[in-house]
């Protein structure tokens, strides 16, 4: 005969989020590491070793030495506070997930969001595309902050589309705002209104949160370029894509148009990769470009960056050498 004991919730145990020692104690479940928002789930996370409720992602451990066995790592759930109960997990309501990551303890949290609704993944693979063409994806706080004018802009023109469009013209805008099937014979005007009015709801979650998120980024950002120093978890909001850019590369000086940075997050290597032309003597070449900046303590000043924001001058200084398109 078999007997079933059933111990009450508050004796639970589990691993400890964000512990990174072997042999991790365990204790009551206390930790916070998901908080349930209006429409959207906050997520605490750690790059740590893996576990069997969250299986590896990927391989890289910046701390093993050459030739030790590999370990695999994932994103572990993380409470920074080790002290707070974990609120209940509401799913059917969140219009997508905002996941605060931190890759060790003393490190700057970078900010994700992932799980988004269906509505908002046709809308943004029109707006931004990118990652968002990806069956699962996670896209950085800066994908949204460089993008906020336009996002403002389609949800005005949402809003003015419910109220003064009708017909196979509300279709079409639902159709030039991401919901590509809606002019196919299968979908009614009564389609193309929902989708209007989910995300007109959606993006009322998903703007302001950017705004309120990037709030003290932007204030410590403007502090620091003030006295000329920029700290490294903030070159990701220094660089923008689509403006000029140079560096010093075998005593030459490389121009060069940002099309996008990354962030190495094992390496914790910033990525920028652009493009530009160069004279070989006959003619002018494109010429894909990439620097990589190394993770720094504190902060450093704007004029030690390897890369650098393009002036008139050096501009000037440039012309006949390296051409920008």
């Amino acid at each position: 005969m078999t007997i079933t004991v059933l111990l009450p919730s508050s004796v639970l145990c589990h691993i400890i989020p964000g512990a990174l020692v072997e042999n991790v104690p365990e204790r009551p479940l206390l930790e916070k590491t998901e908080k349930a928002e209006r429409h959207y789930l906050r997520r605490w996370q750690i790059w740590a070793k893996e576990t069997k409720q969250t299986p590896a992602q990927e391989w890289d451990n910046p701390a093993q030495g050459w030739g030790a066995p590999p370990i695999q790592y994932a994103w572990q759930p993380y409470d920074p506070s080790s002290i707070q109960p974990m609120p209940p997990r509401e799913d059917v309501d969140n219009y997508f997930y905002l996941n605060v990551r931190y890759t060790n303890r003393d490190a700057e949290p970078d900010i994700v969001f992932s799980h988004f609704s269906s509505t908002l993944i046709d809308f943004l693979r029109m707006a931004i595309g990118d990652e968002f063409f990806d069956l699962n994806p996670d896209s950085p706080l800066t994908h949204f902050v460089f993008k906020l004018d336009e996002l403002k802009a389609h949800l005005s023109d949402a809003r003015s589309a419910l109220s003064n469009l009708s017909g196979e013209e509300l279709k079409t805008k639902a159709h030039d705002l991401g919901r590509l099937d809606s002019l196919t014979p299968q979908q009614t005007e009564q389609d193309a209104q929902q989708y209007l009015e989910d995300l007109v709801n959606q993006l009322d979650v998903l703007i302001p949160l950017v705004e309120k998120e990037f709030e003290p980024i932007s204030k410590r950002l403007e502090l620091e370029i003030s006295y000329g120093h920029i700290s490294f978890d903030l070159l990701m909001y220094y660089f923008k894509k689509g403006e000029k850019y140079y560096y010093e590369s075998w005593d030459n000086t490389l121009a060069f148009v940002l099309d996008d940075t990354s962030m190495d997050s094992s390496f914790r290597i910033l990525n920028l990769s652009g493009h530009g032309k160069m004279w070989d003597g006959r003619r002018y070449v494109h010429e894909n470009r990439v620097v990589n900046i190394s993770r720094y303590p504190g902060t450093r000043a704007l004029s030690d960056l390897q890369c650098k924001i393009m002036q008139d001058d050096v501009h000037n200084e440039l012309t006949g050498m390296s051409f920008l398109s």
